[in-house]
């Protein structure tokens, strides 16, 4: 199956890419012509956002498309977010005139706005702001295309490779040069899903030939801040914080643990572990 990979420099996409270097047929696109092909991929040089470059990927006569792309992240701000969208919606129609049959995309739990608890893949959002109402959109794009897609609706992901100033990296620096740290919010809670775990869960569903359509990935479980927080002060033999009641969204991911057998297996404290050792390493 020839294969269409976009997004392969960002923090989803390059692990993602490296799950995928069994594949023969890969061809992956990148804006840098410095970077060099990994494993047994192949590279075209260019820009979703330039008209020539979308004829060259329309000539390659691919099967599938699997795009984790965002340009601009983590830029979230609506002048971005349009860009986005009309990049992502001449790509979606080059596809699918070229004769694409499947088509992966990578959405967001933002699409769910500021429901609390439980949501489902048909929980409807409310009060969803401009990013989250853009990752709609283009889904309905997907939805119009007559292309088969999965839309992996993706919670709060920490992991090695994630942005310098995340929660957890800056926690972590803070912590290491001897300092304190304190959240803004460290009552809000998340569902934290491991890097390795969402990986695992697309990989899943690319390999299963009958799933469709939209799959939450998380935990399924709220954890806060200040519990984050904690596992990082313990492996800097820091006193605990203080912990209050669990209240946000978590994900229901019955759809593709039943479809499929996936289930989230890592710790928080061993991607912890693992975002420590990478730091060593350097």
């Amino acid at each position: 199956m020839k294969t269409l990979f976009l997004g392969s420099s960002g923090f989803i996409g390059r692990s993602l890419l490296d799950s995928l270097q069994h594949m023969e047929e890969v061809t992956v696109l990148r804006r840098d012509t410095g970077q060099k092909s990994k494993g047994k991929s192949k590279i075209v040089y260019g820009s979703l956002d330039d008209p020539e470059t979308l004829s060259i990927l329309a000539r390659g006569k691919f099967d599938r498309v699997i795009d984790s792309s965002w340009i601009g992240l983590p830029n979230r701000d609506s002048i971005n977010n349009k860009k986005n969208l009309l990049t992502k919606k001449r790509l979606i129609e080059t596809m699918s005139e070229s004769g694409v049959k499947e088509f992966n995309a990578m959405g967001s739990c933002l699409e769910y706005g500021s429901l609390t608890g439980e949501v489902s893949e048909e929980s409807v959002g409310v009060e969803v702001e401009d990013f989250g109402q853009t990752k709609l959109a283009v889904l309905q794009h997907l939805r119009e295309s007559g292309m088969s897609f999965r839309w992996f609706r993706i919670f709060y992901v920490v992991g090695v490779g994630q942005h310098y100033d995340s929660l957890l990296n800056t926690a972590i620096r803070s912590l290491s040069s001897g300092e304190d740290f304190l959240a803004n919010d460290p009552s809000k809670s998340f569902d934290f899903i491991a890097l390795s775990d969402v990986i695992q869960g697309i990989s899943v569903a690319l390999n299963s030939n009958n799933i469709w359509g939209v799959f939450n990935l998380g935990k399924g479980e709220l954890i806060s801040i200040n519990s984050l927080v904690n596992i990082i002060r313990s492996h800097f033999n820091k006193p605990t914080l203080s912990l209050s009641e669990n209240f946000g969204m978590y994900a229901n991911i019955n759809k593709l643990r039943n479809a499929t057998g996936w289930q989230p297996k890592a710790t928080l404290d061993s991607v912890v572990s693992e975002i420590l050792l990478s730091m060593q390493g350097k």
